[in-house]
């Protein structure tokens, strides 16, 4: 049997048919519930109707900024975290609307075909190609503002880039490779010296950059391999209809023994980078400067 009917007839065992036509319903709740009708499809390119992914943008930033505030002196106080904080999140639902209206309208002809996206924006209709573009457009040079504007990130363009590059290369992956999510991985990771910075990380210290902060970079990046290759495995007989690649269709079945390795080795990486910072007894102290 070859790999394409291996992994037709594992989908074939794991998803049930659909049963019935699905239909759009619009959300109506939290800030759905006071917008113009004509934002709605706007609102809901951006993803404010789901807050979950908003928290898997912004984990990441909240490592990168607990790790800098750890090992930065002098400490920064409360009150200057808790900005940084708020500023993070902000600039977080720009930069994941931005970032996701990209990804809707790359993939708007996949969405069409799957179950669970083909009432996205784009996909039924209700925004153009051009307006998306134009709304993505808008969002972006707003995230550009919002980084210029921070004095941190003048002297560190290359690390606050990095992650709206990768980010927005992602839908494009899952064309040509079943490896999307490690990009992703390393997109989301990007964010820890983005945020790090902002405490006063100083990123061109090799200590820092090679040492604990690399370890908690790969760690964050496998944790995003873990649970986005999990969250695929609801599209996956979709995805294998219509050729898009995922970790989810190329490990199928084995999916939980290789996930269980990575999460075992994003663990090590952890206490790896705890030692290394002197979180934990008998471990190398990190001079703060």
């Amino acid at each position: 049997m070859n790999p394409k009917s291996q992994k037709e007839n594992y989908v074939a065992h794991t998803v049930s048919e659909r049963g019935s036509r699905l239909e759009y319903k619009a959300p109506s709740n939290g800030i759905f519930s006071v917008l113009p009708k004509s934002w709605k499809p706007y609102a809901e390119l951006m993803r404010l109707d789901r807050p979950a992914g908003f928290f898997a943008f912004y984990w990441h930033y909240l490592v990168g900024l607990g790790y800098g505030v750890a090992i930065c002196k002098p400490i920064p106080s409360p009150i200057d975290v808790s900005l940084v904080a708020v500023y993070l999140a902000a600039l977080v639902v720009v930069h994941r609307g931005a970032v996701c209206t990209i990804n809707d309208n790359l993939d708007q002809e996949f969405d069409r075909k799957v179950a669970r996206t083909q009432f996205r924006p784009i996909a039924r209709g209700a925004v153009s190609t051009t307006q998306a573009y134009i709304f993505a457009s808008i969002q972006y040079l707003i995230l550009t503002s919002m980084i210029l504007w921070h004095p941190y990130f003048h002297s560190h363009d290359i690390y606050t880039s990095l992650p709206t590059i990768i980010l927005t290369v992602y839908p494009l992956a899952k064309r040509v490779t079943d490896f999307p999510q490690l990009i992703l991985g390393f997109g989301f990771a990007a964010e820890i010296p983005f945020s790090a910075i902002m405490v006063g990380l100083d990123l061109q210290s090799a200590e820092h950059a090679f040492g604990p902060l690399l370890n908690l970079f790969v760690a964050s990046a496998i944790w995003t391999i873990i649970f986005d290759t999990i969250y695929a495995h609801q599209d996956l007989k979709d995805d294998v209809k219509t050729g898009v690649g995922s970790l989810a269709v190329r490990l199928g079945q084995h999916s939980k023994p290789v996930l269980s390795v990575l999460a075992i080795v994003q663990v090590a990486l952890l206490v790896t980078a705890g030692v290394q910072s002197a979180f934990s007894p008998g471990g190398p102290k990190i001079t703060r400067k």
